[in-house]
């Protein structure tokens, strides 16, 4: 009997049906989706850690990097998650 990796509510499960999408396509989008899930959450920590150190020092962190391509970044990415999101119906169940 065949098996297939089902991708649903963030969770990998087995299934006896074939996907209708295609499995190649569900894995891969499902690693692309997690993969900027984990980028956004690092450039959200990076960010609030780069306020907190220039309000309490402040210049040094302007004098090595420039936030504005940090946040331009976390922004563009935080919105592809959104459409991403929205497009494809993924609901993440903890």
């Amino acid at each position: 009997m065949i098996k297939y990796l089902k991708i649903l509510n963030d969770k990998a499960q087995i299934s006896n049906h074939p996907p209708a999408g295609g499995l190649i396509f569900e894995i891969l989008f499902f690693m692309f989706y997690l993969i900027l899930k984990e980028l956004f959450y690092a450039l959200t920590g990076a960010l609030a850690i780069f306020i907190i150190m220039e309000i309490f020092w402040p210049g040094i962190v302007l004098a090595y990097i420039n936030i504005n391509w940090v946040l331009i970044f976390w922004l563009v990415i935080g919105i592809v998650i959104l459409i991403t999101n929205s497009k494809w119906q993924i609901t993440i169940i903890k």
